[in-house]
């Protein structure tokens, strides 16, 4: 039963609306990144600590063979604690709001604690590893 719910939570992962606006006259555009959840009936509570967020460019797109760490923005480096079930219902939380250069982008990575906690519904708790498959 545990891994049913701990499998559900997995679904219930974030999901992550990002925004650009269109690009100025210095080749910036913004990006604005929100992070929201979809209903789960199973748990009260399900705390995570974001630590860092991180944008990949789409290495050597621009015509360029660049296969280092030149592509890497980093949205957020400041760590977050956040219930990911308080983030419902139209309800999210801003991550980033920031100009980049405007460009292609392959992958966007959350870094996460290794832990999280769950509260299910009758108020028992859980602390999971993440990844915890």
């Amino acid at each position: 039963m545990l891994m049913t719910r701990l499998f559900l939570l997995a679904l219930a992962i974030p999901f992550v609306l990002m925004g650009c606006d269109s690009t100025d006259d210095t080749g910036q555009a913004r990006v604005r990144l929100l992070m929201t959840d979809s209903p789960l009936d199973d748990f009260a509570s399900a705390f995570v600590t974001v630590t860092r967020v991180e944008l990949l460019g789409d290495f050597g797109a621009s015509g360029t063979t660049s296969t280092d760490m030149d592509d890497v923005f980093v949205l957020t480096d400041t760590p977050f604690r956040v219930d990911l079930l308080t983030l419902q219902d139209g309800v999210t939380a801003m991550l980033s709001d920031t100009l980049l250069p405007a460009g292609v982008y392959r992958e966007l990575r959350f870094l996460v604690d290794d832990t999280a906690d769950i509260v299910f519904k009758d108020s028992t708790t859980t602390r999971l590893k993440v990844p915890f498959w």
